[in-house]
């Protein structure tokens, strides 16, 4: 049963994140037609500005897995209740700091935005900053029913949920957007969402699954424990925070919120891009902890992140490689329009480096199932900082581009220098096994990348049509060619055996 929850809830998860994408390709160009650079820009600030209140949170998240699987190994079904119930209420008091702490950003929006807006974006700003505070106070103390489900491994209703949310959305805003409600009225439909998917995850995990909570004194030895395993992991969220949304602050600072909407544009692409690699490696998260907790040893957990690994490079790859030939056309004749050149190139600085980190974030999870990801939060926070530093003299005499480089320095040094040297030295994972077994899928690469630089080069994409036809054909080639160049058995089983099951029932 978990083999098949862990199986559909991969397909759902992708499901979701590519139709999420789509939806947003198509919805994106005319959000930003009717909004316009400048309040898109604004709500991508204000969204940056109020995210950095999910900090309150300390890395909490992401530890229920790991105290919920050592309290599970005990037999203590009576813990667990308990466990629920010592995150709730501690999620309940960050909820209440969240919403203070956000109240006086509201009304001390003229300090946080000193310079860069003007009077009417700043009335906006505090309204869009509002309706943000209140989305993120709602989702602290609902995160906990998503981590329960996450943890005993119920992923297909959950993830069903956001795939309809995620097609509803759009239907809802569209009328919204047309009928001239604008930034705030999306804002106030991302508030009624979070709304329903909190209360209809809280009924799915309390009465179908049986999800209890016992409250009472907080047990002191478990709080430390908790905030010991959990600091690391917040500060890497503030590192996150810092590398993907300061650059937005920086460039309001000196250019004002068109120049937000050109950098957003790129790293919104980004997003997407990473989207795609993380939906993987949190399904396995709680697969990983059962395995540390049963023993399991450096070799088996290797070929894990191989097999992961693999699947998430092939799929990374053919993203990238499709972009670099075809992404400028998309950005500029499609998704965002003229005075977006610098999108690309933006996109481009941030998805190259991350690649390769993204390749190998299940070894994120083995971190996290060890209790040794300290040493990978003190690098990032230190490089956060170094990041911060480069990043302002940058943007301050390269504009966008030099916000997105001095990130791009940030993710080398850190994300793809510093770590891999960890996970093979320290953390006992076999790094040049890992590469030995991605680099066998690089011959594959070969003939789709040839046809996409005479594309690019010799032929030109001057039209709808041409960008269509060709990205469609490179698509199928960069298929074709890793069928047959790339590819092992068991990945080719990933798709064979779908479509023998559906050709088996249509017969």
């Amino acid at each position: 049963m978990k083999k098949s929850q862990l199986k559909v809830g991969v397909l759902l998860s992708y499901g979701q994140m590519i139709l999420s994408n789509l939806i947003s390709i198509l919805y994106t160009p005319i959000m930003l037609r009717i909004l316009g650079q400048s309040e898109y820009g604004l709500m991508s600030l204000t969204s940056s500005v109020i995210s950095y209140l999910g900090l309150l949170q300390c890395g909490l998240g992401s530890s229920y897995n790991y105290f919920y699987y050592k309290t599970k190994a005990k037999n203590e079904e009576d813990g667990i209740s308990r466990l629920n119930g010592t995150f709730m209420t501690i999620y309940l008091m960050i909820a209440a700091i969240a919403f203070l702490a956000g109240m006086v950003l509201v009304f001390n929006a003229e300090l946080v935005f000193s310079t860069g807006l003007t009077t009417e974006e700043l009335e906006k700003a505090k309204v869009l900053m509002f309706l943000s505070v209140i989305s993120l106070v709602i989702s602290f103390p609902t995160s906990i029913f998503g981590a329960y489900l996450n943890a005993n491994e119920k992923y297909i209703f959950p993830r069903t949920v956001t795939l309809i949310s995620t097609v509803l959305g759009p239907m809802v805003r569209l009328p919204l957007l047309f009928m001239g409600y604008r930034s705030i009225g999306l804002s106030v439909v991302s508030l009624v969402f979070t709304i329903v998917q909190g209360i209809i995850s809280a009924y799915y995990s309390i009465v179908k699954q049986h999800q209890r909570f016992k409250f009472g004194k907080i047990q002191v030895g478990l709080l430390k424990s908790m905030y010991s395993f959990s600091f690391f992991i917040f500060l890497n969220q503030i590192v996150d925070q810092i590398n993907w949304s300061i650059d937005r602050y920086i460039i309001s600072r000196f250019y004002g919120t068109a120049s937000v909407a050109v950098y957003s544009i790129g790293a919104a692409i980004n997003t997407y891009y990473v989207s795609i690699s993380s939906t993987v490696s949190s399904v396995f998260s709680p697969r990983i902890n059962r395995m540390i907790s049963e023993k399991v040893d450096n070799h088996d957990l290797t070929q894990l992140m191989i097999r992961v690994g693999r699947i998430q490079f092939m799929i990374l790859t053919l993203i990238l490689t499709g972009f670099v030939f075809f992404g400028y056309y998309f950005i500029v004749e499609y998704y965002a329009g003229a005075g977006y050149e610098l999108s690309y190139v933006v996109a481009l600085l941030l998805i190259i480096p991350v690649t390769i980190p993204l390749v190998q974030n299940t070894g994120i999870e083995i971190q996290r199932a060890k209790n040794k990801h300290q040493f990978r939060s003190i690098i990032y926070i230190i490089m956060a900082f170094l990041n911060l530093g480069i990043s302002i003299p940058l943007c301050k005499y390269f504009g966008v581009v030099g916000s997105a480089a001095g990130t791009s320095i940030g993710i080398i040094i850190a994300n793809i220098i510093i770590m891999n040297w960890y996970y093979h030295a320290k953390l006992g994972l076999d790094m040049k096994l890992f590469w030995t077994g991605i680099a066998k899928l690089l011959p594959a690469e070969i003939l789709p990348v040839l046809f996409g630089i005479v594309v690019w080069k010799v032929i030109g994409i001057t039209s709808v049509a041409r960008f269509l036809g060709f990205g469609v054909l490179y698509v199928i080639i960069f298929g074709i060619s890793m069928w047959f160049l790339g590819m092992n058995d068991y990945e080719k089983s990933l798709l064979s055996g779908p479509i023998k099951k559906i050709l088996k029932i249509h017969r």
